[in-house]
Order: structure tokens, then C-alpha cells, then sequence
């Protein structure tokens, strides 16, 4: 549900808050699912929220025009789920706005709807799974306080504080979690990744660049402070994809069982064939795959991992390198050098591949207008499509009479996966053609 407001007046100019009053706005209702609920027409704990977008004078022409975003809670069926928005709404207003001022200048309407959907689809889930599972460790931590002390009062003996004692030990849980992250290229988080894994007595893999991936293991409460300690920090996307739950006896038991490095250990931006290698060995090929949000039942994982300890790894090979793309025909570009320059700084954004080439007829530069052809080449179709809804609603070149304006002529020719693995950047395509 969407609709637009028009300007309030001075007489109903109430808010106290930056004076985005006299700007049109407006207004996108989302709705979001409590964990469980299948139906949002029907569900007894979904929350409405309402979006508000406010665009300022001069936007989107001017340089420093940035679209303002707000959030409200409109209606919550209950008190724990109102509560439970209450505390995610910043992070939803937090992803909107630095979506937002990436895009200053530009018409970026779209763009924020569409980090938005992805917030619900994604964060507000994980979002859920944290605040759940932290009650539940809460609730269990307070039983177990309880009986220790009911067994203590009770009976006062050897035989009664060991038992005791084993029911604290048996929740203890070894925990892993692959982190997916658009990308890490800044050294500060760099350091903090490595810096708080050796904190929390975490170890694992971190794949730095485009995307950033982090795979920790340890004790299953100190997996997921370290998430949250992340998460405090700016991020583009943060989110585990991925997790397991190993029961152990003690923490003898919990060391025991863990299956990578006990000292978090970086890769490079290169490496995510090192990383899917690494999970691979451990016999985590599973967890792994849910970076590219691939998940399989328990029997699957199984028969998964019987098939690659008898050496048949080409299949998984396969699929790990597959690559998604997309080949465009566009009409013309009036400011090639702002246009090209535009693609590459949207592609680049999201960790994808790109090229532009242009064809002469009977390879005749001087016969006229040239054909000109841009491919996109990501490892996930939400990138690409993502550069895709940037790139209809974007001012990327300038018509006849100098001003800037949409592009109106692109045509998707073809897009799909590139399985058969020939080529793995857009580099490589482009030698082909």
C-alpha cells in the first residue's frame, strides 16, 4: 500500500523535527510477519510500519538533495510484537537513510523501497531468530538457576550439587554462523573482525572485499555477542545467513567438536573459492552454501557430505563458480564518459562485474551511430537486478538539450546463469565477443 501527501500548510505545520514540512511525501506501508505466520492478511501478531519519504527542494536535480526517510508503527495485533518493532525500527530507518545518502542528487525513491523490501525480507527475520533465541537462553539460564538452588536446599550432599551441575554443563551449545556482508574493505572493520573473534574466543574465516563473508565458530552465546558487536557498526548489509547448533557435555566436549581453526584467519578478496574449500574440507560445504542462500534438510546435508568425502567434487565445484548476468542493448549515450562512469560506480557498488562495448556496422566507426552492448555479470541475481532498478529510475545521461534525463531506450536482450563455468568475470566474457 502506497499513497502521496501533499505539503502541509504553515498553520498545520506541527512537527519540531527538521523542516521537511513544505516537502511532498510519500507514504509506503509495509508489514512485518512475526516469526511463524505465513499470512499477513490474516496474521494475529503482524505490525504495519509506515515509510514516509519527504523530498526536498530541488530534489533530485540538485548535488545536495538527499531524500529524507521516517518510520511509525501505524498497528501491532499485541504488545510483545509492538515491542518487538519498537526495537527494530532504527535499524530500519538506519539501512534507509545511509541507502539514502549513497544517493544524494539522484533520484533514489526506488532505490530505498527496494533496501527496504530487502530489510523485511531479510534483517527483520534475522532480526526475530536473535531476540527469540536470546529469550530463550535467558529463560534457560533462569530454570537452571532455579533448580540448582532447589537442589541445593533440598539436599545438600555431593551426589545432588553434581547433578546440578551437569544440568548447567548440558546447555552448553557449540555455535557457527556464516555472517553475510555486501562487502568489508575498511581496515577498521577489518581489525575489528579479527580483534573481537580472538575476544570471544572465536575461530573461523573471514573473506574480506566483495561480498565480505565471516565464518565463526565457538560457544554458541559468545557467537552471537560477536554478531551484535558487529552489527553496531555501519554496514551496507549485515546478516547471518547461516547457522548450526552442536549440544555439548562440558566445554572439554565444546573444543573438541569444533571443526575450524580455533584463531580466526582473514582470506582475501580473492579467496571465496579458498573459503568454499576450507568449509568443504571441515565437512561444512552446507553452511557455506548459504551465502548464496542454498538450504538443504538434514538428510540432504548428509547424503551431501557422504558424496564429497568419496572425492566427487566436481558437481559443488560447478556450482560454487556459477555466475548470474544480464546483456543489455542500449539505444545511445549522449555523455559516454558520464554514462560509463555512472555504470561503473552502480556495478561496483554491489560487487559486480562490468562492460561496454561498442559494435560499428561492417566494423565502420565512421558509418554512424554505434551498437552499443553492456553486460552485468554478478554472483547473485539481486545484485544485478538491483543495478538494474538503479539504472531505469537514475539520471545516466543528458538529452538533446543538455539536461540530465532517465534512460527510455535499454532493452534486456538475455539473462539468466552462465553455468558452465567458461567465464568468470566480465573480463572474460568480453574477450569472447
Amino acid at each position: 500500500e502506497a499513497w502521496i501527501s501533499p505539503p502541509l500548510t504553515s498553520l498545520s505545520r506541527t512537527s519540531n523535527h527538521h523542516d521537511d514540512s513544505s516537502y511532498s511525501r510519500i507514504h509506503r506501508r509495509l508489514v512485518l510477519v512475526m516469526e511463524g505466520e505465513d499470512d499477513t492478511s490474516s496474521s494475529t501478531g503482524s505490525i504495519e510500519v509506515d515509510l514516509v519519504f519527504s523530498m526536498p527542494d530541488g530534489y533530485p536535480v540538485r548535488d545536495d538533495a538527499t531524500l529524507g526517510v521516517d518510520a511509525s508503527i501505524h498497528s501491532a495485533k499485541s504488545g510483545e510484537s509492538r515491542k518487538m518493532a519498537m526495537d527494530a525500527l532504527p535499524r530500519l530507518l538506519a539501512c534507509c537513510r545511509e541507502k539514502a545518502a549513497d544517493h544524494p542528487g539522484e533520484e533514489s525513491v526506488f532505490v530505498v523501497l527496494a533496501c527496504a523490501d530487502d530489510w523485511v525480507e531479510n534483517d527483520w527475520r534475522d532480526f526475530q531468530k536473535d531476540e527469540n533465541r536470546k529469550a530463550m537462553i535467558a529463560a534457560a539460564a533462569n530454570n537452571s538457576m532455579k533448580k540448582t538452588s532447589s537442589n541445593r536446599s533440598g539436599d545438600n550432599n555431593n551426589e545432588s550439587n553434581k547433578k546440578a551441575t551437569n544440568h548447567v554443563d548440558n546447555k552448553l551449545m557449540l555455535g557457527r554462523k556464516l555472517i553475510y556482508s555486501h562487502h568489508i574493505i575498511a581496515n577498521s572493520k577489518q581489525r575489528a573482525i579479527a580483534e573481537l573473534a580472538t575476544q570471544y574466543q572465536l575461530g573461523g574465516y573471514a573473506k574480506i572485499g566483495w561480498p565480505g563473508i565471516i565464518v565463526v565458530e565457538g560457544s554458541e552465546e559468545d557467537c552471537l555477542d560477536y554478531y551484535h558487536e558487529l552489527k553496531k557498526m555501519r554496514w551496507k548489509h549485515f546478516g547471518v545467513r547461516g547457522e548450526q547448533f552442536v549440544p555439548v557435555k562440558d566445554a572439554n566436549d565444546l573444543q573438541g567438536k569444533r571443526a575450524f581453526p580455533h584463531k580466526l584467519q582473514m582470506l582475501g578478496a580473492d579467496q571465496m573459492s579458498t573459503l568454499a574449500s576450507k568449509c568443504r574440507d571441515a565437512g561444512l560445504e552446507s553452511l557455506f552454501k548459504t551465502a548464496m542462500k542454498v538450504y538443504e534438510d538434514d538428510e540432504e546435508q548428509q547424503n551431501e557430505e557422504e558424496t564429497i568425502a568419496k572425492g566427487e567434487q566436481q558437481k559443488s565445484s560447478s556450482s560454487s563458480t556459477c555466475v548470474y548476468g544480464v546483456f543489455v542493448l542500449v539505444d545511445h549515450m549522449n555523455n559516454p564518459k558520464k554514462y560509463r562512469k555512472w555504470l561503473q560506480k552502480a556495478t561496483k557498488s554491489v560487487g559486480c562485474s562490468l562492460f561496454v562495448k561498442q559494435c560499428y556496422r561492417n566494423d565502420n566507426a565512421q558509418g554512424g551511430r554505434p551498437i552499443i552492448f553492456v553486460g552485468i555479470l554478478g554472483q547473485e541475481p539481486t545484485a544485478v537486478n538491483q543495478v538494474l532498478k538503479r539504472w531505469r529510475t537514475s539520471r545516466v545521461d543528458i538529452d538533446a538539450k543538455g539536461t540530465p534525463c532517465l534512460e527510455r531506450m535499454m532493452t534486456v536482450l538475455v539473462d539468466g546463469y552462465l553455468e558452465d563455468s567458461a567465464f568468470s568475470s566480465a573480463n572474460e566474457l568480453l574477450d569472447m565477443i
